[in-house]
């Protein structure tokens, strides 16, 4: 794919865009006292890593050989809101987890602009195949917003239900 191919831009745009969502999941694992969303934080970085590296790949082979490489595995993802993002202890303390919370709003807020980004790029694929990743790539990044957006729920539920519980004493 020669510097003027017009999926070049978008590519390097998502590319970068992976690369942000692993830095935001990165440094909340680390500022995280609580070693379960922790864990979750680092999952979540390891799926935008994978991405970036089949997206890296995709780019490759589209340069090298101008077609995408089926080979290039997306590898396994993580996205049903019935799975915990976190525990009921947890949440049972998220009134007081502000950083979690606020990590969760911009997790959802970055995913929800990396859906949006797979399906413009899946409507100006000219090649049936990329069309349907980048289909799946909008999918995946869906299922962590809905992932997300489920943990941010029940935090809201036990931090309205505790504030309730305080007003009743």
């Amino acid at each position: 794919m020669p510097d003027h191919h017009p999926l070049r831009a978008p590519f390097e745009a998502a590319i970068r865009a992976e690369r942000e969502g692993q830095r935001l999941y990165r440094e909340a694992a680390q500022r995280v006292g609580d070693p379960e969303p922790r864990a979750a934080f680092l999952h979540l970085a390891g799926e935008e890593a994978q991405h970036e590296a089949w997206l890296r790949g995709q780019l490759e082979s589209l340069t090298a050989e101008g077609v995408l490489d089926p080979t290039l595995p997306l590898g396994e993802h993580l996205h049903s809101p019935e799975l915990p993002l976190f525990s009921d202890q947890f949440l049972d303390r998220a009134g007081r987890a502000a950083y979690e919370i606020t990590a969760l709003a911009a997790g959802i807020a970055l995913e929800e602009e990396g859906a949006r980004a797979y399906r413009q790029l899946a409507a100006r694929a000219d090649l049936a195949d990329l069309r349907q990743t980048f289909l799946d790539l909008a999918a995946w990044e869906e299922g962590h917003q809905t992932l997300l957006r489920h943990a941010m729920e029940r935090a809201r539920e036990r931090f309205w239900a505790g504030d309730r519980a305080a007003k009743e004493r």
